[in-house]
């Protein structure tokens, strides 16, 4: 039986249908049959239709579905409750692909991974090898297992990594599902979160190797002698007992703020010889955990290394050691943190409450051993300082000589220490009473002693006293004695104890610094010392006298006030230099006297260090030197001077001739050089006296002065010979100056009496012409002063070619001279000598001459004058006349007695001292008679120093040799001197022969000449 509404809706599609609007009705309804048992029907109406399409009735069917809605309403509830456990799971259920693609996912799964909901886990989980498993070769082995199988099979646990990269264990089952349409492997799964049950095994396992590591450091406490020790064995233990990768120990450089490693094990010691630790301040390498543990003196624990900040700098190192997490816990001794604990473990978080406090617990433990190990360093350093005190004790005692001693009350017994047995020559096993102590003391010491024993012994009172004993081996010396009484509990005076010291060095000493002070205190030289900070301590009693200063005004004052302001600034800058190194300084200083006189001082400053060697004082001696300066200055003067006229001598002029020199040079000036010299100023000498030429040549330096300019240079080279020098004057000025000065030497000169004239002659240079060195121009301007002489005098001449040509040549003769008699380039012709009266040849006339194989025929003349300036001519004329006599000796046995050999002799070899001796000897050797032999001179030579050569020649002529004076009439002769001279012949000079015949002046003065020869015969 149907429902009504039924029957309205079966009416409503028929209508449907005969309308043509659907081709089939269909509806399934709920029925109750006549037996009540209810059921679904499923009717089904089709429409008939006639040729034309028009519906013209109905036909139906009707099936009982009553069993399949049943089986459907079962299958629906079913797959409900599946749906419901499905999605409320704790379980991670999950469908992935073959290739690792997420098909599908309950909200476990989804909420495991760290996904909202299964919807966003399977956009976002597209290779699951990749983005879950932490290990890629774990689905690799999972997955070959399932395929393997054809039922679920349990798989291995694993690690997964969530949404947010936080690692969990997981328990996993897999099978495969394989579509028969498709053939499509898909691999359906369920996950177990088993994080917190993994993280609970290894706390336990981590927990019980903690606990074995703590145990291990508690008995290391105990059984380490050393800190080192301890060390070692703590990282050792942390690291096989406490299953940490690596443990490590450091100490902190306090001067350098830098970490130490002290001892390391484990796997890993690589990573802390690359590594930088320290505790500065701002310092990336100060932020780790290691230094903030040294800085904040807290444990600091890193559970995630590859990820917290602070190990960033260090993460690379921890991911090749497989590091990821570390503690550093500081040790501590005193209260302060001296060294830090680091340990490394191989998994996240490794590090619970209950961990940290194990492990600060082990820091507490290790910090009480390290108070322990300090404890019994500082007992053990007590001790051995106690020992070595109470050793230097006695050895201090032994060298400084001090023993004790005691009397004890009431039997007066005495006890010494060894070294006052020493003091008195005594051995310790000798014993010792208070009597034969006493005796040791000779005289008023003995008595000073025995009262001031007694007076102790009375009332206890203290004493103490210097006095002199006689030990046992008759040695006597001096002891420092104290005593005081010593009192019982009760009040009673017990005994006197003591001490004594031998002090025969110290009064030695004391002497000395007595003997010392009094020294230094009378010493001439002044003594004054100060501190480092230049203040005056001391100065004896010269050094007030010095300068005039009392004591109290010196004391505590700076030296400096002694500065008159002449002395060097440098000098002072080296001064303090070479003190502050701790050197000794020598020198002088300009001072000045309280009076404001100043004077000088010669000073040595040395430092004084104590037994340190630390420099506290400074000791300064100081001479005054100011007289010595005066005759230094005086001398230096003197050697610098000429002594007669007050100017520059040649060493100081060619000091400032070269200072012009160089300036002239540089600037690309002219410069003019002088050589003067008086004409016929010997005359003056030798007829007048030295000492009115002595006043010319003053009076002419003055002159000289004062017609020169302030830069101008003015010299005395001995004699009347002067040297002058003129910066920037060229030639046309030196020729002006040159003028004036020839005219005002000509001016009279008015020397006492006398009304004296001179002249003068100037050679001058030119520089640069004529040379650029001081010796070259020098050179140049007394070559052309020579010439000036030879041609006029009283004129000047500048220095020529052809001078400096004469100049070579004279050198180079002068050179080759020196060796033309060895090489036998010398040679003797003679000149006859003939009687006009009968023709007759009386003599021969021997003649130098010099054939150089470079210079030729060399004329006398010229290298006679070379010869007597080089000091040749000595050696030359002796030559010259042993040739002669050794050729006269040949001529004896072919010529009559009255036939004679002359031979000339220079002015330089008529006054050679040996000029007699060499003539006797000569003779002697060859056997030549004296009497045939003439010497010959000039005019000029037998005037120029006539009474030297007036004795020459008395001794020539005891010897019996002949005098001839040669080229008479040229000279200035005095016939007062010429009838003094042994002269047997008179040579008239060839300038009055020539003429003779033709010319009545030459015949007169021949004549005269002949007469006065005549007259002083």
């Amino acid at each position: 039986m149907f429902s009504k509404s039924y029957a309205d809706v079966y009416f409503s599609l028929e209508k449907q249908l005969f309308n043509g609007e659907v081709e089939v009705a269909q509806e399934i309804q709920p029925y109750v049959d006549n037996t009540g048992q209810s059921g679904w029907v499923d009717n089904r109406k089709y429409p008939i239709k006639n040729e034309t399409g028009e519906v013209i009735g109905l036909f139906g069917v009707a099936r009982d579905i009553t069993r399949l809605i049943e089986t459907e309403s079962a299958l629906k509830k079913s797959e409900q409750e599946f749906r419901n456990i499905y999605e409320n799971a704790p379980v991670g259920l999950f469908q992935t692909t073959y290739e690792g693609k997420l098909l599908g996912c309950n909200p476990a799964f989804a909420v495991m991974l760290g996904y909202t909901d299964p919807e966003q886990a399977v956009v976002n989980l597209t290779n699951i090898s990749d983005q879950v498993y932490v290990h890629h070769a774990d689905r690799d082995s999972l997955v070959n297992k399932i395929v393997a199988q054809e039922s679920w099979v349990a798989l291995d646990m694993v690690e997964w990594k969530r949404k947010d990269s936080k690692v969990i264990w997981v328990e996993l089952y897999g099978r495969k599902l394989v579509n028969p349409d498709t053939n499509i492997t898909i691999l359906e799964g369920a996950a177990l979160d088993i994080t917190r049950r993994i993280y609970a095994e290894q706390k336990l396992k981590r927990s019980n190797y903690l606990y074995a590591a703590l145990s291990k450091c508690n008995e290391a406490i105990i059984r380490c002698k050393t800190e080192q020790e301890l060390f070692v064995t703590v990282c050792k233990d942390a690291v096989e007992h406490g299953e940490f990768k690596m443990a490590w120990i450091a100490k902190l450089d306090i001067d350098n703020e830098t970490v130490i490693p002290i001892t390391v094990y484990g796997n890993g010691k690589e990573y802390l010889e690359h590594t930088q630790i320290n505790t500065k301040l701002g310092s990336p390498q100060s932020q780790g955990p290691t230094g903030r543990a040294f800085l904040e003196g807290n444990a600091i624990w890193c559970q995630d290394f590859q990820n917290d900040p602070m190990t960033f700098p260090w993460r690379e190192q921890g991911l090749t050691f497989g590091w990821r997490s570390s503690a550093s816990i500081p040790l501590f001794r005193g209260g302060k943190v001296v060294a830090a604990l680091n340990l490394y473990a191989d998994n996240l978080n490794a590090f619970d409450v209950a961990e940290q406090n194990l492990l600060l617990e082990m820091g507490k433990d290790i910090s009480y051993a390290l108070d322990h190990f300090e404890e019994i360093s500082l007992i053990q350093k007590y001790d051995r300082e106690l020992r070595e005190s109470q050793a230097l004790n006695r050895v201090a005692n032994r060298l400084a000589k001090i023993g004790g001693w005691a009397v004890e009350l009431p039997d007066m017994a005495l006890t010494w220490s060894d070294e006052i047995y020493a003091i008195h020559g005594l051995a310790p096993d000798e014993g010792i009473t208070l009597e034969r102590a006493l005796s040791f003391y000779p005289g008023k010491y003995n008595k000073q002693v025995r009262n001031s024993v007694a007076s102790c012994l009375s009332d206890g009172s203290p004493y103490e006293l210097d006095a002199q004993i006689i030990n046992a081996k008759g040695q006597r010396k001096w002891t420092r004695i104290s005593g005081q009484g010593v009192w019982s509990s009760d009040g009673d005076l017990i005994g006197i104890h003591g001490a004594m010291q031998d002090i025969t060095s110290i009064k030695e000493n004391e002497a000395s610094l007595k003997k010392l002070s009094q020294a230094v205190e009378q010493s001439p030289s002044s003594v004054l010392i100060t501190d480092v900070a230049a203040r005056i301590e001391y100065v004896n009693e010269t050094f007030l006298n010095q300068t005039g200063y009392t004591l109290e005004e010196v004391i505590g004052q700076n030296p400096r006030l002694l500065q008159s302001g002449k002395t060097l600034s440098n000098d002072y800058r080296e001064m303090w230099s070479a003190l502050k190194q701790g050197n000794a300084w020598r020198g002088e200083f300009y001072n000045k006297r309280k009076d404001g006189s100043e004077y000088v001082v010669s000073l040595m400053i040395s430092p004084v260090r104590n037994d340190d060697g630390e420099i506290i004082n400074y000791l300064a001696i100081e001479d005054d030197i100011t007289e010595k300066k005066k005759d230094e200055e005086r001398i230096n003067y003197l050697a610098h001077h000429d002594q007669l006229t007050g100017l520059p001598n040649r060493v100081l002029l060619n000091d400032h001739f070269q200072f012009a020199l160089n300036t002239a040079q540089r600037n690309h000036e002219q410069l003019a050089v002088m050589f003067l010299d008086l004409d016929n100023f010997k005359t003056i000498n030798d007829g007048l006296g030295h000492s009115i030429g002595d006043k010319l040549l003053i009076e002419l330096s003055q002159r000289l002065k004062k017609i020169l300019r302030n830069d101008d240079l003015i010299g005395r080279f001995g004699g009347d010979e002067f040297i002058i020098v003129l910066p920037k004057t060229d030639a046309n000025g030196a020729a002006v100056l040159a003028q004036k000065l020839i005219e005002i030497i000509a001016e009279a000169f008015y020397i006492g009496p006398y009304k004296l004239t001179c002249s003068s002659s100037i050679g001058i240079a030119i520089c640069p012409e004529d040379g650029t060195e001081v010796d070259t121009l020098s050179k140049n301007a007394d070559a052309a002063m020579y010439k000036v002489k030879q041609l006029s005098k009283n004129n000047f001449m500048f220095f020529t070619p052809e001078m400096q040509e004469k100049s070579k040549r004279n050198l180079e003769l002068s050179l080759a001279l020196r060796t033309a008699i060895q090489e036998d380039l010398l040679y003797l012709m003679y000149q006859p000598q003939v009687r006009l009266v009968d023709m007759k040849m009386i003599g021969i006339e021997a003649l130098l001459r010099w054939n150089h194989p470079e210079f030729g025929e060399v004329s006398p003349a010229e290298f006679i004058p070379i010869a007597e300036e080089s000091g040749l001519i000595n050696d030359i004329g002796r030559w010259v006349l042993e040739r002669a006599i050794a050729d006269m000796q040949q001529l004896l046995s072919k010529t009559t007695d009255e036939f004679q050999i002359a031979i000339n002799i220079s002015v330089v070899q008529f006054r050679n001292r040996n000029l007699i001796n060499d003539i006797g000897s000569l003779l002697r050797l060859y056997a030549v008679p004296a009497r045939r032999v003439t010497l010959e001179l000039t005019e000029a030579v037998a005037m120029s120093e006539p009474e030297i050569a007036i004795a020459i020649m008395d001794e020539l002529h005891k010897l019996g040799v002949g005098i001839a004076i040669d080229d008479f009439g040229t000279g200035y002769s005095s016939l007062s001197y010429l009838k003094k001279f042994r002269v047997n012949k008179l040579k008239i000079d060839k300038s009055f022969v020539d003429d003779i015949e033709t010319d009545s002046d030459d015949r007169a003065i021949a004549s005269a000449i002949i007469s006065m020869a005549r007259s002083l015969v």
